[in-house]
């Protein structure tokens, strides 16, 4: 059963601000939704917005639209075999979301999902929420108001919200190699990695039985499990039990504490398992609607008007504030910085809470204006054609020609006064000019 709910007032509603999606060539996508908490395949997605394209109609590519996501770790190469029948919930394409195709599905479909994003039909762009995009060391980013709702139908006490390093897992499997669902849980901050590599996830002496059990090590060692359901802890994590129900949750205490999972029925065979924590809490801060921002570990305590404090009725709602702010001796490195947002509370003695992922990149005045000219010539006006006089019916480049090619139809091409969105640029320098960028800025 669902507890929270994240929102963001958007087009004079509250909308969930966990993900949407849009079909953008043809309409390969029936439906798409994330996967209930603790079902198999379950895990955070980073906010970001993903582009999937069919080179056929069974195999997927995803690539990123804007170099805000540049180095999001959920993007990846090579494609993804798909099923398109109007049924089969394809889960191999975005962590913790299921998709679902139509039957008529072909090369060249294009589809999005936004995590942390809302799509704004009415000006054609998505709107970013938690996928803040660079933020220099030391400045303060825009001030996202936010709600979280509580969605149960009883009331919720000692609740808290809190913005802390994220966990991931990676792996050369596919999906989540040994874990069938992966999440964090609670309050607690896990302990940033060094080493952006991470820890290579093991799981040895597997027993068969009902259900089959092994031991879990981190780089080759032992690390104390929780186990959630029996409230006890489980020395040196062994004798876990894979039977993708049972809910583990790194200990207290440990590098990984908050890293809760299900081990999988079949554990995976040859391979390799990472687990990476982002230490992008350290730039997160909350505040309440009217408090005072503190540090995202830290957190703050969510409580509905006119309640006492902590307290959130059945579907009452508390709004929040969130910003992004790098500390100042950070590194400028541009890798993404990944932050869990997570908003907790007791149901009678049952702890509850929600998980989402947000993200930025660390960068420098130099690297904000090289990421703008990237993403001013990811916009700059197609290529231009004219009619070859030799060859009717073909098209050749030419910077003067009157004619771009139809992105939807490739290799036709339309008069470019049929696309407005196209303008008269001699060159990308001219263009970038003309959008505040001048050759005195660019090395």
């Amino acid at each position: 059963m669902s507890h929270w709910q994240f929102l963001y007032a958007f087009g004079g509603a509250d909308r969930d601000m966990a993900g949407s999606w849009r079909n953008i060539v043809g309409a390969p996508v029936l439906c798409a939704h994330k996967i209930p908490r603790g079902s198999e395949g379950y895990r955070t997605a980073v906010a970001g917005i993903y582009r999937f394209s069919f080179e056929t109609a069974a195999s997927v590519t995803c690539r990123r639209i804007s170099p805000w996501d540049a180095k999001n770790p959920l993007l990846y190469s090579g494609r993804r075999t798909v099923s398109a029948d109007y049924s089969t919930e394809n889960k191999n394409l975005l962590p913790g979301w299921s998709v679902v195709f139509r039957e008529d599905v072909r090369a060249g479909d294009e589809f999005e999902i936004g995590v942390g994003c809302c799509w704004n039909g009415g000006t054609g762009v998505w709107q970013r929420i938690t996928a803040f995009g660079p933020r220099m060391a030391g400045f303060v980013s825009t001030e996202q108001s936010l709600k979280a709702r509580n969605i149960s139908a009883a009331p919720l006490s000692d609740c808290k919200l809190v913005a802390t390093n994220a966990i991931r897992v990676a792996s050369s499997h596919g999906a989540l190699g040994p874990f069938s669902c992966f999440f964090q849980s609670g309050i607690l901050n896990p302990e940033a990695d060094r080493d952006l590599d991470g820890s290579e996830v093991t799981v040895i002496n597997y027993m068969p039985g009902a259900p089959p059990t092994a031991d879990i090590l981190i780089d080759g060692d032992p690390i104390d499990v929780y186990d959630v359901s029996a409230d006890s802890i489980v020395p040196a994590g062994a004798g876990l039990r894979c039977d993708g129900v049972t809910l583990y949750r790194f200990a207290d205490g440990t590098k990984y504490q908050s890293g809760t999972f299900c081990l999988a029925e079949a554990l995976p065979g040859a391979g390799t398992t990472t687990i990476h924590v982002s230490d992008g809490g350290s730039s997160a801060w909350l505040a309440s609607d009217e408090g005072s921002f503190a540090p995202g570990p830290a957190g703050i305590v969510l409580t509905e008007q006119g309640r006492s404090p902590g307290t959130i009725t059945a579907g009452g709602m508390v709004p929040f504030k969130l910003r992004v702010q790098p500390p100042d001796c950070d590194a400028p490195d541009l890798d993404a910085r990944i932050f869990s947002l997570r908003a907790v509370g007791l149901d009678g003695s049952v702890v509850v809470d929600l998980e989402h992922q947000g993200s930025f990149l660390r960068a420098t005045a130099d690297a904000l204006l090289s990421v703008r000219i990237t993403a001013l010539k990811s916009a700059y006006p197609r290529p231009r054609y004219s009619p070859d006089p030799n060859d009717p019916g073909r098209f050749v480049p030419d910077d003067n020609g009157e004619y771009v090619e139809d992105l939807s139809n490739p290799r036709t091409y339309l008069h470019h006064s049929l696309d407005p969105t196209k303008g008269n640029y001699r060159s990308i320098w001219h263009y970038l000019a003309e959008n505040g960028v001048t050759f005195s800025n660019v090395s």
